[in-house]
């Protein structure tokens, strides 16, 4: 099975998102395009992102591209609080602030995945829709 590696960042001066490799250097962060995917000839364009919107691709689920920063919609169900809650990065798993537990193992059971299956939705991103957290 191939993973895919994606990050996205907004790019600077327009807040253009942009997809593709992250780098930085020289205190610049970037996000290069790649190109070459539709034809080897093609030059992979490379932008300069602000380093606070940049985030890893953390999963597909239906056929909807799940990144850090963004924002789910979780239903009330017998485990999960109900609301808007960020998926984030926390010891070696991606999970959303409604399941931060303090011991791993209980992070682990659940995470990300197990919040999707039970009907969390994608419905924006910390950078866009900053009014949808409480």
């Amino acid at each position: 099975m191939k993973i895919e590696i994606l990050f996205r960042g907004q790019k600077v001066g327009t807040k253009e998102w942009v997809y593709g490799y992250y780098y930085s250097e020289c205190g610049c962060h970037y996000i290069i395009e790649d190109r070459q995917k539709d034809n080897i000839l093609n030059r992979n364009l490379s932008y300069e992102v602000y380093p606070e919107s940049v985030g890893r691709l953390i999963m597909k689920k239906n056929n909807v591209n799940i990144f850090e920063g963004d924002l789910l919609k979780i239903p009330e169900n017998d485990t999960c609080r109900e609301g808007i809650h960020e998926v984030f990065y926390y010891e070696d798993s991606f999970v959303t602030s409604s399941v931060l537990f303090t011991d791993k193992e209980t992070a682990n059971k659940h995470s990300l995945t197990w919040v999707l299956n039970r009907g969390a939705k994608v419905i924006g991103n910390i950078h866009d829709n900053p009014e949808l957290i409480k």
